[in-house]
């Protein structure tokens, strides 16, 4: 009997010893299991060097695809198709994650599959995974991960209605499709939002791939529309173009020639407010983003109805003529250049300066190097908006002028018919047009508030 009390308090020990070790070697096994994944999920160099670059003739392609599709100007409920070339998908890829997830985006598209190929450096990675920045992650870390890829390789595979994940790696890590299709929904809902998601998949219908082509068939339903155009500007953002418009709405402004306000004059009150709503918490970069696309409506400040539906309730500025140079038209192309900028990247802002004038040339005031010039100062000035934010809100506070926005253009050349702009300069990609955006180039950058 003694010698049973005695073994009771051994066996608990051995027990205890034993669950201990157990567990110890299963927290070993998942530490030694993640740190394989890790290996194999990162590589030394991104899968796809380059993203698509945007020109012209893609614009031309968008712009009649979006009034192809507009539900506007197609009334009632039947299914409809619209058929994608690959560089187009790749495209729109592309633009979407120079947005959420900035990386190259490659996409080959095959009979009934479609593959594509991404990657994306892991800092990034981990700051849109935080969503609060590589701040939130250990220095060590981060510089351990320093050149290191996160490179996604999915294919997908057609059915009846979606498709489905045929195949899913990062890196060398290959991933279950069944564990695929449960993660992708879940990601796109963080990165794209709830409301765009459930959109998206009361719009989509199904997707049908073939070589080099991909159909979406889809279906536009009553109020599809508002959702649409709601959902171009998240909540939170409109409500913080809502405070600069009505900023906007509420200032006296000193007029020049004709009731025309210069642009440097709207500038410092919006950019203000900008630096106080940043001081109070909110993002400085997402509150500068807001602040440029309120300044890119005041040139229409009425039109915001049809991207904004809320926006009827707010109050809203006077549509003011702004000059630049005591000239109407550079605020205008300006400020559209730093919208697509803040919303969609550089070279989308790029292409659509080029593709203005081409339109210009054709049936409008004529091909201007100098509207090319105002272009390519608003897409810098977006840029910077967003890379240095706070700085940014300070230096445009204290005010600015004509030409620290913009260098003297007034020598270069504008107004040019079709004809005189292919005689002089061979297109828009010869060597002579490449030198010209060269020259403007160089003057810009000789601008401190660009460098």
């Amino acid at each position: 009997m003694a010698t049973a009390r005695r073994n009771g308090p051994g066996r608990l020990a051995r027990w205890i010893r034993r669950t201990l070790w157990s567990l110890l070697a299963l927290v070993l096994m998942a530490v030694v299991g993640m740190a394989t994944a890790l290996w194999l999920a990162l590589e030394d160099r991104p899968a796809v060097v380059a993203a698509a670059e945007i020109g012209p003739a893609d614009l031309v392609r968008a712009l009649r695809l979006l009034r192809a599709i507009d539900p506007r100007r197609q009334p009632g409920q039947a299914a409809r198709e619209v058929s994608l070339s690959q560089r187009e998908v790749e495209l729109l890829i592309a633009q979407f994650a120079q947005r959420r997830l900035p990386g190259p985006v490659r996409v080959q598209l095959a009979p009934a599959t479609a593959r594509v190929q991404g990657g994306m450096p892991m800092q990034a990675a981990l700051a849109a995974v935080s969503g609060s920045g590589s701040g939130a992650w250990p220095t060590p870390l981060l510089a351990s991960l320093k050149g290191r890829w996160l490179n996604v390789d999915l294919t997908l595979r057609q059915t009846t209605a979606l498709p489905r994940i045929e195949h899913l790696s990062i890196g060398r890590l290959p991933v279950p499709a069944w564990l695929a299709e449960w993660a992708l929904p879940w990601w796109l809902s963080q990165h794209v939002g709830p409301d765009e998601l459930a959109l998206a998949r009361d719009v989509v219908q199904g997707l049908a791939f073939d070589t080099d082509k991909l159909t979406v068939r889809y279906v536009w339903h009553a109020g599809t529309a508002g959702r649409l155009m709601s959902a171009l500007v998240p909540q939170p953002q409109q409500e913080a173009m809502r405070a600069y418009l009505e900023r906007l709405a509420g200032l006296r402004l000193k007029s020049v020639a004709g009731g025309r306000i210069p642009l440097v004059q709207v500038l410092p009150p919006v950019f203000e407010l900008a630096r106080q709503r940043s001081t109070q918490g909110t993002d400085a970069a997402q509150e500068n983003r807001a602040a440029i696309l309120a300044l890119a409506f005041l040139p229409f400040p009425r039109e915001l109805r049809s991207v904004i539906p809320a926006s009827r309730t707010w109050r809203l500025p006077p549509r003011w003529p702004l000059t630049l140079y005591g000239r109407d038209d550079f605020p205008l192309h300006f400020l559209i250049s730093a919208a697509l900028a803040v919303e969609a990247g550089g070279p989308l802002a790029d292409a659509i300066g080029v593709f203005k004038e081409m339109l210009d040339a054709g049936d409008g005031s004529g091909f201007s190097f100098n509207d090319i010039a105002a272009d390519q100062a608003g897409r810098r000035f977006g840029q910077r908006a967003m890379a240095d934010a706070r700085r940014w809100q300070e230096r445009m506070a204290q005010g600015v002028t004509d030409a620290d926005l913009l260098p003297d253009v007034s020598d270069l050349p504008e107004f040019m018919r079709p004809a005189e702009f292919q005689a002089r300069y061979g297109g828009v990609d010869a060597p002579a047009y490449r030198q010209q955006l060269a020259d403007i180039q160089r003057r810009l950058e000789a601008l401190p508030l660009y460098r």
